[in-house]
């Protein structure tokens, strides 16, 4: 179980790097599948980076929407558990463009 976080954020790697290089389009298919496994553990240990990360990606590819659905859900729950962290990134990625 210890292992857990850091075979995660290993798995995380290829779709960060994908968006940052421009090629978010490729990595959409990678960040819904992250999405799925972030929504199936109960306990996080950074409360809503991964929406915010997938926020990220869909803003990279021009999907606004999808982007601002991210960030909204990550802004909610950042703002259930008291994440002041995680709610300052939601709200910066949630404001209008």
């Amino acid at each position: 179980m210890a292992d857990r976080p850091r075979d995660t954020a290993r798995r995380r790697g290829p779709r960060r790097r994908l968006a940052l290089a421009g090629r978010a389009d490729e990595a959409l298919p990678l960040v819904a599948g992250a999405v799925e496994e972030f929504r199936s553990r109960p306990i996080h240990t950074r409360p809503a980076l991964i929406l915010l990360y997938v926020g990220m990606t869909y803003l990279s590819a021009g999907r606004i929407d999808e982007a601002t659905t991210h960030a909204r859900e990550a802004l909610a729950l950042s703002r259930r558990l008291d994440a002041r962290a995680s709610e300052a990134q939601a709200l910066c990625l949630a404001s209008p463009l």
